[in-house]
């Protein structure tokens, strides 16, 4: 109990006739003893070191009253119902008469306000002349009576105060917890956040790579496509054999095997190259047409060209020369 409870206080005001003046106790509990230990009490500002404790107030003094308790006795019934009144009744067990103590409220009406601005929570009041009284002895009288876990539990106003004392102890341990929980997550997600930035970076860096590499492979297989294209013989022996047949006065200034196609498509497309298979492009000049016509027939008779096309005849303006063009198909 006294771990749940923590500090617990004793505030001895002693009325006199012109003045009041207040003592300050730490109460001292152990398995079967109770002790009292004073401390300097210099006014409010001595109880901003005692929040959230629980305090005892015992008043003595010259404004203390006290007659012989007599439950059916009248005036008994008219101090115990005044509201104006604190009051205490002592039960003697050793064949001593029972007595109740009684002071006004005003008296210690200040105290208690400034112990409840400082969250001081009072158990209670106890009332008695000093000469009568063993203030230790009735401490632990009514610690053993009141403040064991069968009577907390049976009262709602004592559950309340040691619920919020124990929400005040606990409250910084859960803080510092809440704390380093918090700083445990931040390094943690800066952690998790810089590993998640790194392996983010390898795989933008491997997309790039990935694709780098199929535009590579798209590439060589545009190069393999057109390289199986290409026919199987030597085109060094088509280009002999054409020169072969080529007539005095007659010039051949372009020859192009396996020319590359006009491509008229999408831009994608251009970039894809395209021959044209089994064509050989004939381009030259002559001052005899004839010439021309027996370079086409010599051609034509060769077995290595399927075709022979005249694609274009013209006479240069200002000349005797004429242009031609053929397409040869292998």
């Amino acid at each position: 109990m006294k771990f749940i409870v923590g500090k617990v206080l004793l505030f001895e005001v002693e009325t006199m006739s012109d003045r009041t003046e207040i003592k300050l106790h730490k109460v001292i509990i152990n398995q079967k003893h109770l002790f009292l230990s004073q401390k300097k009490y210099v006014g409010i500002k001595s109880l901003e070191n005692w929040k959230h404790s629980i305090a005892f107030i015992f008043v003595t003094g010259n404004q203390v009253a006290s007659k012989s308790y007599v439950k059916e006795d009248p005036s008994i019934k008219k101090i115990l119902s005044n509201e104006n009144l604190f009051c205490d009744i002592v039960f003697n067990n050793e064949n001593r008469e029972n007595t109740i103590s009684f002071v006004r409220k005003e008296i210690i009406q200040e105290l208690m306000i400034q112990l409840k601005k400082n969250s001081i929570l009072v158990e209670t009041v106890l009332i008695g002349k000093m000469e009568n009284t063993i203030i230790e002895e009735r401490l632990k009288a009514y610690w053993e009576k009141e403040m064991n876990y069968d009577t907390i539990l049976r009262s709602p106003e004592k559950i309340n105060t040691f619920c919020s004392i124990i929400y005040y102890k606990l409250q910084l341990p859960i803080l510092i917890a809440s704390f380093f929980l918090l700083l445990g997550n931040y390094f943690a997600n800066s952690h998790f956040m810089e590993k998640n930035e790194k392996s983010n970076i390898t795989r933008i860096n491997t997309k790039k790579m990935v694709k780098v590499q199929q535009e590579e492979k798209n590439k060589m297989n545009r190069l393999m496509k057109v390289y199986h294209e290409v026919p199987s013989y030597s085109l060094a022996s088509v280009a002999d054999r054409i020169a072969s047949y080529v007539p005095i006065h007659l010039q051949l200034n372009l020859l192009s095997i396996l020319p590359q196609a006009t491509n008229t498509g999408s831009s994608s497309d251009k970039k894809e190259l395209k021959m044209k298979n089994n064509t050989v492009i004939v381009k030259g000049l002559s001052d005899i047409p004839g010439n021309i016509t027996l370079f086409t027939q010599l051609l034509s008779k060769d077995m290595m060209f399927s075709k022979v096309e005249i694609i274009s005849l013209t006479k240069q303006e200002d000349t005797n020369l004429f242009d031609f063009e053929l397409q040869l198909t292998l």
